[in-house]
């Protein structure tokens, strides 16, 4: 999956609204999201999708992700 660079500048934009955690159970990390405060549900989808694609391009090549909402 190719991400270009303004993609990867919304990630980085996106992820100061967002708190996540994660946890690794054999081959698959599980990411769970939460907005900081003040912030919609749409505004999660949003940042959620860019994140998620700056991620699977980038790291975790050998792992499958689960995202959490």
């Amino acid at each position: 999956m190719e991400i270009n660079k303004n993609e990867i500048n919304l990630a980085i934009f996106c992820s100061f609204f967002m708190e996540a955690n994660f946890d690794v159970k054999g081959n698959t990390i599980n990411y769970y999201f939460e907005l900081k405060s003040g912030k919609n549900r749409n505004f999660l989808s949003y940042c959620i999708r860019y994140v998620r694609k700056a991620l699977n391009s980038v790291a975790w090549q050998t792992k499958t992700l689960k995202f959490v909402c």
